[in-house]
């Protein structure tokens, strides 16, 4: 991928063409902010990159939003090509801490957190590290204590399975950078007691469909945008039998791609490249290129 993706930059024109480098696990980095001189750093960064755990899809696509946002130039296609080869299964807020030990009343307090589904088979369904790295909730078991990581280990138990997180109250209504984690997925309410109309959080099927919520909204945001962006993936299928990746109409549907059930001809037409091996990445990036290059020709 990393040697797919270099020789995929060398394409664009110093001086003239803009790239920007990020990469996503449990959190998103940018190894290489925007810049149109990037033929030197670029390669060096790309190189540098390693492989996580964790998929936090929707947080690096709102990243790639804010760099785009803080370079607009209304003559240029933007695109953002983004790279994946599961389940996106990270929700990055401000988590509302139940009221004890915290003045101000139910939600007034509130830890800014990763939550993330972990495993298939219930040996590790669940983990939340604190950003700050300063813990305001009990964990059932305690591993890895001084990377401040907790793990809950009720095997077959949903990521928010009873005690989990006993010292959260509730789903907050958006994510670390204002996206909502509502939408055509629908989540379940508390209907009774202090938190009554609040998001559950006992619920993974909650979990699945806020993380789903997240990713449509901001490409929809990418796509309305005043110089709307191209949206394109670069799929990576695991091996036979791994569960995990999203559904081939679901990816098409993110990118606006033609052969989607919801493609919409207003809105920009992305494109999705779905591979089984790594020798397809480049070929993938050929492709995409090619559609870049006709919407420019279009323009």
């Amino acid at each position: 991928m990393t040697a797919a993706a270099t020789r995929f930059v060398r394409l664009f024109a110093e001086g003239r063409d803009s790239v920007a480098v990020l990469s996503y696990g449990n959190t998103v980095q940018r190894p290489l902010p925007m810049t149109d001189h990037f033929l030197l750093e670029g390669p060096e960064r790309i190189s540098k990159l390693t492989c996580h755990d964790t998929t936090n899809t929707g947080e690096a696509l709102e990243i790639a939003r804010e760099e785009l946002m803080s370079h607009r130039d209304p003559e240029a296609i933007e695109a953002v090509i983004l790279f994946t080869d599961g389940q996106s299964n990270v929700l990055g807020a401000n988590w509302p801490v139940k009221a004890r030990g915290c003045t101000g009343g139910v939600g007034a307090c509130t830890e800014p957190a990763t939550v993330c589904q972990e495993g298939q088979s219930g040996q590790v369904p669940a983990l939340l590290i604190p950003m700050s790295g300063r813990p305001v909730f009990e964990p059932i078991d305690t591993v890895e204590a001084d990377e401040r990581k907790w793990y809950s280990k009720q095997s077959g138990k949903s990521c928010f399975g009873a005690g989990a997180l006993p010292n959260f109250a509730y789903m907050p209504e958006q994510d670390l950078h204002g996206v909502a984690f509502t939408g055509s997925h629908p989540l379940d309410r508390i209907a009774e007691g202090p938190y009554a109309g609040r998001i559950r959080l006992d619920s993974q099927k909650n979990l699945e469909n806020a993380v789903s919520n997240q990713i449509e909204n901001v490409t929809r945001q990418l796509r309305s945008a005043p110089n709307p962006a191209l949206l394109y993936i670069v799929g990576f299928t695991p091996p036979a039998g791994a569960p995990g990746f999203p559904a081939r109409d679901y990816l098409y549907q993110l990118t606006n791609d033609a052969r989607g059930s919801t493609y919409n001809p207003k809105e920009p037409a992305g494109l999705t490249v779905v591979t089984d091996a790594p020798e397809g990445f480049y070929p993938s990036l050929q492709r995409i290129r090619e559609n870049i290059l006709e919407h420019a020709t279009v323009r």
